[in-house]
């Protein structure tokens, strides 16, 4: 029986079933496969990764709301990548990668919506990776195609703007 305040009253390990859902949304939106790991899951619908080592942790005696790597939010509707869930997934997709400028790169990291013409938007849908296409392995996390804009979710704390600030 788990103590009050332990891992599994504070996030949800996710079982196979829950799992295997999580890495098909990956899969058909990004084309890519997750690393083996234990996932995790958060009241508000945060994904974290963690090694499959968990099991060796005696956790009762901690109160743990975080564990791992946050690699994004996937509830009912959408499935939006962290800053560091696309580093981590950006590699390996196939699909729904956008390379974008340095301008835009500067531009994203204000916490700026992204303005493209139709034809470089076309064939991508719901949320991209960013990918900074001067240097060609740098992933800037992710954003939802509306029309013709990508909307930005870089948090405010991270944004360029805050850091000089």
């Amino acid at each position: 029986m788990a103590k009050e305040g332990s891992l599994r009253e504070s996030l949800h390990i996710l079982n196979s079933r829950e799992k295997k859902h999580i890495l098909k949304r990956i899969e058909d939106q990004w084309g890519a496969s997750l690393p083996p790991a234990v996932l995790l899951q958060s009241n508000k619908q945060k994904v974290f990764l963690i090694s499959q080592d968990l099991d060796k942790l005696d956790w009762q005696d901690f109160k743990v709301d975080k564990a791992g790597l946050y690699i994004g939010r996937f509830d009912d509707k959408e499935s939006r990548l962290s800053i560091e869930g696309t580093q981590l997934i950006g590699p390996l997709a196939k699909k729904n990668v956008l390379e974008i400028s340095e301008e835009n790169v500067a531009a994203w990291f204000r916490g700026e919506d992204l303005v493209f013409d139709e034809e470089k938007l076309k064939g991508f849908s719901g949320f991209v990776i960013l990918k900074d296409g001067k240097n060609k392995v740098d992933f800037l996390g992710s954003g939802r195609v509306l029309n013709n804009r990508i909307l930005n979710f870089v948090p405010k704390g991270r944004r360029t703007e805050n850091l000089i600030n």
